[in-house]
């Protein structure tokens, strides 16, 4: 009995050495779980760079999109005005005030014929003066004075206009407060009277006057003393200011300081000035002085006798002046109108031609775009399919790493346990004598090793087998049979599951071989 129990315990570990190997043959190995994870990574590589690729092409849509939007605002924008139509009205705006400045410029011409008919004895100028007052030495100067030919009473800047010679008393007036100012001639001590006037001084002053204006020299035609400032609108300044400065620092050069002496000279009496304008210097001034003449009158006297002639002659002038002015202006600002209604009108046609040419590259822009459009549609469509494929892809993927690696794990925990069986079945073994065992238990030993042999032979095929299939499993397979769904739940290969029916198979045939020892 004892020995049969001994032998019944050989028995039953060799079945259990058999059955672990059922168990420990499994369809997923390192190799095949790294390849699955390679190919997991290659697929989320090329998902995230479709999603990219996609989410690009709805970017270059959105853009076409704008641009299509805001080159149909400019083109609606543009197309809203009638060029046309602004340009034909400029245009007609430009010809109507052409014709009122022809209008006006008639109106304008009367009133100046009217004007320059009232101004006739005006333009006489200090002829027509000296003619109302018969001072007939003061008109033989200004026709037969060797330089009476640079006078033209007609001329507004000549000294012989009459408002230019009404201007001259103010500057007598000057020299008188200025003689009464020093009361004595600094070089006679004699008293300074106040200057009178007389036609003829006036006259030689405006003679001298209008030489003066292209020539800078003095006549000296006449014995008399003469002033004469270049370009100055105060010449008393240079004449008196300076001068006297220079007199009192004791500089007695009659060339230096002789406008200063001729001023406050004690034996003069008389004066004449005269202004004339333009020239080399803008403006220039000439005043005369002599001794006792006849015929002379205070500035006061010599004035309201001017004026009297002077309010004459301009008193019809006055009348049409406000008319003519009038008319000037309204002239005046018509022909502004033409000038801006001009620029206008070709502000207008420029900007009339740009918009047309705008108009035309916006639509052909706009042909371009919408060809755009059509192509960042389909590449959008295009790159939305193969993103959906790549995602396909990586989920599939993905679940069968999961699964595998499930496999993986529980195989590898199960390899454990067995090793831990292997090597406490290999103890029991080695403590039974050898020398104890029968014949017949070493042929029985035999066939039992033969038959592992066979099985882990079978076995390892099967194994290697499986190894190369584990990731392209048929169809027609799973279709009739989740062998997956049983390895997940049981964590044991399908060639463990063969091996396994395999291992029933030799129980039998142990049980068998234990009765027949038995008998």
């Amino acid at each position: 009995m004892e020995r049969f129990a001994k032998k019944a315990g050989v028995f039953f570990s060799l079945l259990l050495m058999i059955l672990s190997l059922s168990v420990t043959v499994y369809g997923v190995d390192d190799s095949v779980l790294k390849q699955t994870e390679a190919k997991l990574k290659t697929a989320e590589s090329e998902m995230k760079k479709a999603e990219s690729d996609y989410q690009k092409a709805v970017s270059d849509l959105t853009t076409v999109q704008g641009k299509i939007e805001k080159s149909k605002e400019s083109l609606s924008e543009l197309e809203s005005r009638n060029w046309d139509n602004e340009v034909l009205s400029n245009y007609s705006k430009w010809q109507n005030a052409l014709s009122e400045v022809t209008e006006k410029e008639g109106v304008y011409n009367i009133w100046k014929r009217k004007a320059d008919d009232a101004l006739i004895e005006y333009h006489k100028g200090s002829f027509g003066f000296f003619e109302y007052v018969g001072a007939e030495d003061a008109l033989d100067v200004l026709r037969n004075e060797k330089y009476a030919s640079y006078t033209n009473p007609d001329k507004d800047d000549d000294a012989t206009n009459l408002d230019n010679m009404k201007n001259s008393f103010d500057f007598i007036r000057q020299c008188n407060e200025i003689r009464a100012d020093e009361g004595v001639d600094p070089e006679s001590n004699e008293s300074l009277s106040v200057l009178k006037v007389t036609d003829h001084l006036m006259a030689v002053a405006q003679v001298y006057a209008d030489y003066a204006r292209t020539n800078t020299e003095h006549i000296h035609d006449f014995n008399i003393g003469e002033n004469i400032a270049w370009g100055y609108k105060e010449p008393f300044k240079a004449w008196y200011d300076k001068e006297k400065e220079m007199y009192q620092s004791g500089n007695s050069d009659f060339e230096t300081i002789g406008h200063y002496r001729n001023i406050v000279n004690a034996e003069y009496f008389t004066t004449g000035f005269a202004v004339a304008q333009g020239g080399s210097y803008s403006i220039d001034q000439v005043q005369t002085f002599y001794w006792e003449a006849e015929n002379s009158m205070t500035v006061d006297e010599y004035e309201s006798r001017f004026m009297v002639y002077y309010n004459k002659v301009t008193e019809e002038y006055n009348k049409l002046k406000p008319l003519l002015e009038k008319s000037k202006s309204e002239l005046e600002s018509i022909k502004s109108d033409v000038a801006e209604y001009e620029d206008e009108y070709n502000k207008s046609l420029d900007e009339s031609s740009k918009a047309k040419d705008e108009i035309a590259s916006i639509k052909q822009e706009l042909e371009s775009l919408e060809k755009s459009l059509s192509e960042s549609k389909t590449k959008v469509s295009e790159t939305k399919k193969l993103k959906e494929e790549k995602e396909k892809n990586h989920a599939s993927l993905q679940s069968e790493y999961s699964s595998m690696k499930i496999r993986y794990e529980r195989e590898q925990s199960a390899l454990s346990k067995e090793e831990s069986m292997k090597n406490g079945v290999s103890m029991a073994v080695s403590k039974e004598p050898v020398s104890q065992i029968s014949q017949e238990d070493t042929s029985v030993s035999s066939t039992v090793s033969d038959i592992n042999s066979s099985v882990k032979s079978d076995v390892s095929d099967d194994n290697v087998i499986e190894s190369k299939q584990t990731t392209e499993v048929s169809d027609a397979v799973r279709e009739t049979f989740n062998w997956s769904e049983i390895n997940d739940q049981t964590g044991v290969g399908t060639t463990g599951m063969i091996v396994g029916v395999v291992a029933l198979v030799v129980v039998g045939v142990l049980c068998i071989v234990f009765l027949r020892i038995r008998t």
